[in-house]
Formats: C-alpha cells, structure tokens, sequence
C-alpha cells in the first residue's frame, strides 16, 4: 500500500476544444427553385444563410461554422458538417449496466458491480485510476468485510467483460471508511474504500463494460450479511485523452455510478 498519487493537470469541463464536432443539430433550410449562379460556393452560402441555432445542453448558443457537400445541382444529395467553436472538455461517461447483479447470492467470490465507461466520439479515454466504496454489513462478525481480509489483490478484481477470465492489472490500495490507510490501522478494521491505479483505454466513440469482483467467502446467509459497491468519488476518477491532457470525475457524466445492494 503506498500513499496515493498527485492529481495530474486538469482541465475544467467547459475548456476550449476547438474543432470538436457536434453530432446532431436541427436545421430549418432555406429553399430554391434556382440554381445559384456560382454553383458551388452559391450551394453553399444558400445553406449558410438558411436559419437554424445550435445549442449545448443548456440550451444556450454556440458559435459554428458550416461545410456543405454538395454533391451535383441534378443530385443534391448534401452532407452538412457543423463545428463547434468553443467545444467543451471532452467527457466520459459512466453507468450501471442492467446486468449488474442485485438481489440474494451466495457467498463465495463474486461480481458486485457491472458498469459502463463511454468515450467522447473525439477523445479517447486512458483511465489512470478509480475508487470503488465499498459497503459491506457483517453482521454474523466474522471479520469477512475487514481489511484483513479485502484489502489483498487476490480479494478484488476489476475485470473487461470481454476478457472476464483476466483481470486488469493494477496496482491497488484500500482504506478505512474513515479513510485510514489499512496499512495503519488494525486489520479488524472494516475496509471501506479501494483505489486502483490502472492503464485502461476506451477508444473514442466507444464503449466498455467492466465488472468489479470481490471475495465474500466468509459473509453468512444465516445472518443475512450484505455488500454494496459503487462509484462516487470525483477525485480519483482519472483519465486522459490522446493529447496527453488530464481530467478527473468532473468531466464525468453519470457519477454516482450506485451498485445494488446484495445479500446473502
């Protein structure tokens, strides 16, 4: 266990990126029956001066430029491209799966937690590091929960779904729920945090699913032991694009990422 890593530089979410694409619009088009006298370049000004906005989220105005394609007059067929000029920060984002598990289990070392991690259509994703809370109820007391127990490598696993029989690797760390590092404290202590430094990339434009795994041998049925694992924690959700520019849990759509309770 070793302390955790300093935060690398960050951009805010609502950094300049220029050349960014915006992938839906509205448009009102403008119409004629004649065909512009200096073709190509007349094609394109009729679209320019047709009327339509483009917005952000918040329904605010953006500055754009516009390219149209035109094709030929006989076959109009026009493909129309609009860039942002003042982008926001490129953004990931996060959710539970539907298949993530919930409901009664039996305890043994299991999936806890499945979840999706989406890149902007422009930027890749490296993920550097995440934190998982981990909230586990032993009410039998049999130490199952406790950093004795989890805070190992071989008790949590984070696994691709595409390769669900290898584990990514990485470098991992856990903590009290008073964020004592379990290296400190007695190893009856309950665990309620794991950081993990990965390398991880999700491609522009793409998605992946992974699943977070942990070793409930010792949870009883009898007793009616619970866990929970989610994903909170905007600081050391880190990544980077392909430029090399750092971003953290802010530039994140969809945190909290809640798990569903399971019990045993």
């Amino acid at each position: 266990m070793r302390t955790p890593p300093a935060a690398p530089r960050r951009r805010s979410r609502r950094s300049a990126q220029p050349g960014a694409p915006l992938t839906s619009s509205r448009l009102t088009c403008a119409t004629t029956s004649q065909q512009p006298a200096d073709g190509e370049s007349g094609f394109a000004a009729l679209w320019e001066a047709s009327s339509f906005d483009v917005v952000d989220e918040n329904g605010e105005m953006i500055e754009w430029n516009l390219w149209a394609d035109n094709g030929t007059w006989a076959n109009p067929t026009v493909q129309v491209w609009i860039q942002n000029n003042a982008s926001e920060t490129p953004l990931v984002t996060l959710s539970r799966a539907v298949t993530s598990p919930a409901g009664q289990s039996v305890p043994g070392f299991q999936s806890v937690l499945r979840f999706h991690v989406c890149a902007d259509i422009a930027f890749d994703a490296e993920f550097t590091s995440i934190k998982f809370d981990v909230d586990a109820v032993d009410n039998a007391g049999s130490g199952w929960s406790s950093c004795g127990v989890l805070a190992q490598e071989v008790a949590f696993d984070l696994v691709n779904v595409t390769a669900p029989t290898t584990p990514i690797e990485v470098y991992q760390w856990a903590t009290t729920t008073s964020n004592q590092s379990c290296d400190t404290v007695s190893e009856d202590s309950k665990l309620g945090y794991v950081y993990m430094e990965i390398l991880e990339l999700v491609p522009a434009g793409t998605c992946s699913t992974y699943e977070v795994r942990l070793d409930a041998s010792g949870a009883s049925s009898a007793q009616d032991d619970t866990v929970r694992v989610d994903i909170v924690d905007e600081e050391w959700l880190v990544w980077f694009d392909q430029n090399g520019d750092g971003y953290d849990g802010s530039n994140a759509d969809g945190l909290p990422v809640q798990g569903i309770t399971i019990q045993f």
